[in-house]
């Protein structure tokens, strides 16, 4: 199997983990926080910041400790076994409201980052198989711990995706077998195969086009309710920017916002809906920065949001866009000081 390029453009000191990722693996470790409250200077125990990030480095010497200490090398698996719909919040709701499991799981591609920027994924489709793939970047040392954990955690999300059914055909593992072979094929219940080039999850190529079956996880309510206040301010029938704006409400955290995603969810063409926008004296690019403007200010105002789970709902590329953006909208005013004030108010 080819790997998906590896990229370094940052040291591997500044590699980080969104907190939400660590708190799986808190569950299982046998220390106590009190113990590990200094990491980077955050305590575990305090509720959480969505914004903390941890450094990548400092997560792994924890837990690679915490094998040490209990002498169990399982801690990875066990801890993909403790996931909580809360610990992957927006990346998860996200990919549920995508329809399929191809859409998911390029959802969850685009974005990782948001949870660990140590990892790169990629989907392949070749032949009758499918080939979801994690790779450690370039200049971060893989683990046996954190390879188990990160395909455990991919395997645990697709199979909630669907219902719970078991779709892989092989699970491969960019490490050495273990003495506990069993073990693996319980969690994934499939072939497993040790001393891979990457970690991967190989799958029927038809499954990709399974219907996500679950509700959005109930934590991020608060996004669905943004956007069902925000569609209530349309009046849908006065016009085509009216009915733009309520497809780029719903399609925003899908990333489904250019033309010709916007036209087919509307039963028309790229060209007659540019000029039907044109006749109205607007443009889609227009109507999407405004509803993006709208949304702002309750997604800041929301402190189970982290400012990077705000960018990606926006449906920003990165969190210099959205600053650029916010900018624009607010001169003289940055993210943080408005989202603070949002808080307080």
């Amino acid at each position: 199997m080819l790997a998906p390029r590896r990229t370094s453009s940052r040291p591997k000191a500044e590699h980080t983990l969104s907190i939400r990722l660590i708190r799986p693996l808190l569950r299982v470790l046998p220390v106590d926080v009190e113990n590990v409250a200094p990491l980077a200077g955050v305590d575990l125990r305090a509720p959480i910041d969505p914004d903390t990030r941890l450094p990548h480095a400092s997560v792994m010497d924890l837990v690679e400790r915490g094998v040490t200490l209990s002498g169990d090398p399982l801690l990875g698996l066990r801890a993909s076994e403790r996931l909580e719909r809360e610990d992957f919040d927006v990346l998860e709701y996200a990919a549920n409201a995508c329809g399929t499991l191809r859409s998911a799981m390029e959802c969850v591609r685009r974005y990782v980052g948001l949870v660990n920027d140590a990892v790169v994924v990629s989907l392949e489709e070749t032949g009758d198989k499918a080939i979801w793939k994690l790779c450690a970047v370039e200049g971060v040392a893989p683990s046996v711990l954190s390879n188990d954990f990160q395909l455990a955690w991919s395997a645990a999300i697709w199979k909630r995706l669907i219902g719970g059914d078991p779709m892989f055909l092989e699970a491969h593992l960019a490490h050495h077998e273990t003495p506990y072979a069993a073990e693996y094929g319980r969690i994934f219940r499939c072939d497993v195969h040790f001393d891979a080039p990457d970690n991967a999850l190989v799958f029927p190529r038809a499954r990709l086009d399974t219907a996500l079956e679950i509700e959005s996880p109930g934590s991020q309510a608060a996004f669905a309710m943004h956007a069902e206040r925000a569609l209530r301010r349309l009046e849908l029938d006065k016009g085509t920017s009216e009915r733009v704006r309520a497809v780029l409400f719903s399609q925003l955290r899908t990333g489904n916002t250019d033309m010709q995603s916007v036209a087919r969810s509307l039963a028309t063409t790229g060209a007659a809906l540019r000029r039907n926008l044109e006749q109205e004296g607007s443009s889609l690019s227009e109507l999407l920065d405004e509803v993006r403007r709208d949304l702002t200010p309750d997604y800041l105002a929301d402190p189970t949001l982290a400012v990077a789970e705000v960018v990606f709902l926006l449906g920003f590329s990165n969190v210099p866009a959205f600053s650029k953006a916010f900018r624009r909208w607010h001169p003289g005013r940055v993210p943080a000081d408005f989202r603070r004030q949002q808080q307080e108010a």
